[in-house]
């Protein structure tokens, strides 16, 4: 990135694996971003109500324990707190992510991510939803 600081400020990882929370929170840090993880939609429901107004949200599409990252998606897109937050689904299966109901996802990412794309399909996101990205006061 060349010593500039991502267009992405803020950023919520939602992914049930501990390894990947951990490269993305790494590759997202470097990268100049503020990162907050969580291992599923409680915990990351945890995070926004402690005040964590996320630029975007990078939500896997399979969270475990029969959780789906999609209906995750389509919860924060009722609430008007989060309906303007850019949120990219991740997934391994590349089937599973070309069904996703764009309505719910602004960008699907496949895994295992390249982290030049990663960071520009993020910077995308981010630079289309203006400042800060949240509609969050």
């Amino acid at each position: 990135m060349g010593g500039s600081i991502h267009p992405c400020e803020r950023v919520l990882v939602v992914n049930d694996n501990r390894d990947m929370l951990s490269s993305m929170r790494d590759v997202l840090e470097f990268a100049g971003a503020v990162v907050e993880t969580a291992k599923g939609s409680a915990e990351a429901l945890g995070i926004l109500a402690s005040g964590f107004s996320p630029s975007v949200i990078v939500l896997d599409l399979r969270l475990g324990e029969g959780e789906r990252g999609q209906d995750f998606a389509r919860l924060l897109r009722a609430d008007p707190l989060y309906s303007r937050t850019p949120i990219a689904l991740v997934s391994g299966d590349i089937g599973a992510l070309k069904l996703v109901d764009p309505s719910v996802a602004d960008a699907t990412i496949g895994k295992p991510f390249d982290v030049d794309v990663l960071l520009k399909v993020l910077a995308d996101l981010c630079r289309r939803s203006g400042p800060g990205g949240s509609s969050r006061p």
